[in-house]
């Protein structure tokens, strides 16, 4: 389990019907299976990530952390993209 400390990150924000959607993009590194959350994560089902462009699955580990799914696990210059309602 590795989260990396440069990760280059690109966030933007979407306000829609009283809700605010976070969306955050970063570019892993080969083996990286765990990302941080644009916020606290209050709800899984709040929670959307993508691995370039494809939905995948993923575990929460803590109140700010996500473990991508065994079949995930990164390549070198994946992005990952994780869509969070709040």
């Amino acid at each position: 389990t590795t989260l990396a400390n440069d990760t280059i990150f690109l966030n933007q924000i979407v306000e829609n019907l009283g809700l605010q959607i976070i969306e955050e993009t970063s570019v892993s590194f080969s083996g990286q299976d765990l990302f941080n959350t644009p916020v606290n994560i209050t709800d899984l089902s709040l929670i959307r990530v993508y691995r370039n462009g494809i939905r995948i699955d993923f575990n929460i580990i803590d109140i700010n952390t996500i473990q991508l799914e065994a079949e995930a696990i990164c390549f070198e210059d994946d992005m990952i993209r994780i869509e969070q309602t709040y």
